[in-house]
């Protein structure tokens, strides 16, 4: 199945839904950052139409958060947006866990980084099967071996985010795509495809307008049940934003690649 994202931003969510469901996407992967999850009844639009809906936990709370008080106020977050998604029969439901410490560098603050981390993915995987639909922790922020050898827990690879790491350090991205895939291959169940102009490092760039070499990558991966096309932008520069003539380009262009 391909995906779509869509966000708060993209009100209203009909009109929207309507335009990605009739240039062929399968569902929507749709961000719950603030003020939702309030107000999700607006989403009922999708089963009406026939596309189906997977969820991204907000980036705005901090679930490997070391201070207690904001760890605890993001895990309620986390949990009350995972309940409010449960209603929509989900696909999925994708995760990352941040903390934005500037003490992270300090092996004390570095384990209770990792230790309120797995406390995180462990109330995911209780809600996972107490819900019904399961998890994935994305590869951007802290990923950590710790985590993923947690039954259940399934895994989100988004190559974008692989590829600007890499390029940063002057390291071989397609190579580092191919050590995470074949580390972690039974385990991923959602790939994150988007490019990347390289004189920038902007990701999150349509599949035809970046430097990445996509054939490649789609290659590596191979055929998994969900590819989400996460592209925001038309350039690298970041001065269109995506729309539909865009979404229908690139989902032409993944589709010929996984034939």
């Amino acid at each position: 199945m391909i995906g779509a994202p869509l966000w708060y931003g993209d009100k209203p969510y009909r009109k929207t839904i309507e335009a990605l469901h009739d240039i062929g996407f399968d569902y929507i992967e749709f961000s719950l950052d603030y003020p939702l999850p309030d107000g999700l009844d607006d989403l009922n639009v999708a089963k009406e139409i026939g596309i189906e809906l997977a969820f991204h936990a907000p980036i705005d709370i901090f679930l490997a958060h070391p201070r207690d008080e904001i760890f605890k106020a993001s895990l309620n977050v986390f949990e009350r947006c995972m309940k409010a998604a449960s209603k929509f029969d989900p696909l999925y439901f994708n995760f990352h866990l941040f903390h934005s410490t500037t003490t992270h560098i300090f092996p004390e603050v570095k384990e209770k980084i990792r230790e309120n981390g797995l406390k995180a993915c462990k109330v995911a995987i209780e809600l996972s099967r107490e819900l019904g639909f399961p998890v994935c922790l994305e590869n951007d922020g802290i990923f950590d071996d710790l985590f993923l050898s947690i039954e259940g827990l399934m895994i989100t690879i988004d190559v974008g985010h692989i590829a600007v790491k890499k390029l940063r350090k002057g390291e071989d991205y397609i190579e580092g795509i191919r050590e995470i895939v074949k580390r972690f291959d039974r385990k991923i169940l959602v790939c994150h495809i988007h490019n990347v102009d390289v004189k920038t490092l902007n990701d999150h760039v349509s599949l035809l307008s970046g430097d990445l070499s996509l054939k490649d990558i789609v290659s590596i991966l191979g055929s998994r049940k969900f590819y989400l096309i996460e592209t925001f932008w038309k350039d690298g520069y970041r001065k269109k934003k995506a729309d539909i003539d865009s979404f229908r380009e690139d989902l032409k262009f993944l589709k010929d690649l996984l034939r």
